[in-house]
């Protein structure tokens, strides 16, 4: 009777251990590399889809120090973001218009840095929620992809020489749900300000060195399946921060340049009021 007692509890713990393993195994499952381009296609479709059109608020920080003493941006305010409007390059946080939270100082002796203004702020969260801009959802030859499914959510990881991090998708919406990325190497860049006119003049120019871009980026999916941002964290350095400043009305013709070192901090909250 002892013995087949022992052997009737043996087989319950065997079977627990056994189902305990089967769970495990459907709560994580591997895919084929190539399918997280396919995840990929799907989740942009969607994600710009399924902006949220609710404005809601958030604790704002901004920081731009330059050459690593100087603070020319000190943002600390609360202010409320729609996510789908970022999609207008000329939005604004309309409800921290008028308050000063530039140095200036530094902008009134610098006539160039109006470019700088936009990139520093509006321009990175811009290139941030622009899916199309980051090359690990374009240039798919230059990644490599690790795909799994757990909780309802593909995990895609990737990396290459340039860019390395993670992402999260909702297996039914094909949302995006979270972002990371860090910069490996170092990454030279340009972008151009213009006058509008007939015809049209560069006034504004730059060269960037950037060597530290670290992204974190938390969505929120409601019941409909819209998504809102729920925080954002970024931190930027430009090593290399040159301007070049044209005449007015005379092409390529130089005005001034100047050369600094850039480091940008963003976070954002939604918080509750």
């Amino acid at each position: 009777m002892p013995k087949a007692f022992l052997l009737f509890v043996f087989l319950i713990f065997v079977s627990n251990v056994y189902s305990q393993q089967v769970i495990t195994l459907k709560e994580v499952r591997v895919f084929p590399e190539n399918y997280a381009i396919d995840i990929i296609a799907k989740m942009k479709i969607a994600t710009k889809k399924n902006l949220s059109k609710d404005y809601s608020d958030f604790q704002l920080t901004v920081a731009n120090i330059k050459d690593s003493k100087d603070t020319v941006t000190n943002i600390k305010q609360n202010g409320k973001f729609q996510l789908r409007a970022l999609q207008n390059r000329n939005y604004k946080f309309a409800d921290l218009e008028g308050k000063r939270f530039y140095d200036d100082a530094f902008f009134a002796k610098y006539e160039y840095t109006r470019l700088f203004k936009y990139w520093s702020f509006y321009g990175t969260l811009n290139r941030l929620f622009e899916l199309d801009l980051h090359q690990f959802f374009k240039n798919f030859d230059d990644y490599k992809y690790q795909v799994s499914i757990k909780n309802n959510c593909y995990l895609v990881s990737f990396t290459s020489d340039k860019y390395s991090g993670e992402f999260k998708v909702d297996t039914l919406t094909f949302n995006l749900l979270n972002l990371n990325y860090s910069l490996i190497k170092p990454q030279r860049e340009s972008g151009k300000g213009t006058k509008v006119g007939i015809p049209t003049y560069i006034t504004e120019k730059l060269n960037t060195l950037n060597s530290v871009n670290e992204i974190d980026i938390i969505f929120i999916q409601d019941s409909f399946g819209k998504i809102s941002l729920n925080s954002l964290e970024s931190r930027v350095l430009w090593d290399e921060f040159e301007v070049f400043k044209y005449e007015e009305n005379k092409a390529n013709k130089l005005k001034y340049t100047d050369k600094f070192r850039i480091e940008t901090f963003i976070q954002m909250k939604k918080i509750s009021i």
